[in-house]
């Protein structure tokens, strides 16, 4: 895809809940019912919904989780306050990447609830992408005129080569995050060409954020490596 875009989505999970009063049980239990789980991506206008969609495991109160696609529209609780968590299969891998992995979309929610005996109460929950992406996008013909290129991006120890088109994953950390990236290309003459950047030139972005994925290109005009505006 050669229109690249670059998205920031909101980083706040959002979670609902109401309640329905049941007929009385001889049991002193409420039930929960997970109605709906939407990812929160990179892409706004790409929100998948429902927990089989994006692979949603479902924890409640540290037990074992529910895997995807299991039944959780009736889940007996004992009365008071309970909490949930919502995460996919690469929550449990992405802290363990190791350099060329390129990693994927990391999801992962928490929220709390209250069950009320005899009563149904029902979640809905937005769960963000947790972690941040780099990508390459590079400008229609620069094949042709560079034949041969490598592009590598490292964040901390890890570095991941990219083709064009490809995307990697790195976790988040609050404050101080450093991206650096690197272009080596050769020109149909066979000269070299090296390219450097890093995200302290990203006007007013410079700050990474989860939740989003960041596209670099090559601008004909500056030769250099830019962020897609």
């Amino acid at each position: 895809m050669k229109r690249a875009l670059f998205y920031i989505a909101a980083l706040i999970m959002l979670a609902s809940c109401r309640q329905e009063e049941l007929p009385l049980s001889e049991k002193t239990v409420g039930y929960l019912s997970i109605e709906n789980l939407t990812v929160q991506t990179a892409n706004v206008e790409n929100i998948m919904t429902r927990a089989v969609d994006r692979d949603l495991y479902i924890c409640i109160d540290d037990g074992a989780p529910y895997p995807p696609g299991a039944d959780v529209s009736e889940i007996a609780l004992e009365p008071g306050s309970h909490t949930l968590e919502a995460y996919n299969a690469a929550y449990n891998e992405y802290l363990g990447w190791a350099n060329e992995e390129k990693g994927s979309a990391v999801y992962y929610g928490k929220t709390s609830f209250e069950i009320k005996a005899n009563n149904m109460t029902y979640v809905n929950m937005e769960v963000p992408m947790i972690n941040f992406g780099v990508s390459l996008s590079l400008p229609e013909g620069f094949t042709t005129v560079f034949p041969q290129y490598a592009f590598s991006v490292t964040v901390g120890k890890r570095t991941v080569s990219l083709k064009d088109g490809e995307t990697a994953y790195f976790p988040y950390s609050e404050g101080g995050l450093s991206v650096s990236y690197t272009l080596s290309a050769t020109n149909t003459d066979g000269e070299d060409n090296d390219k450097e950047g890093n995200n302290s030139s990203w006007e007013g972005k410079s700050t990474i954020q989860p939740n989003t994925v960041y596209v670099i290109t090559y601008d004909y005009g500056t030769k250099s490596l830019v962020l897609v505006p």
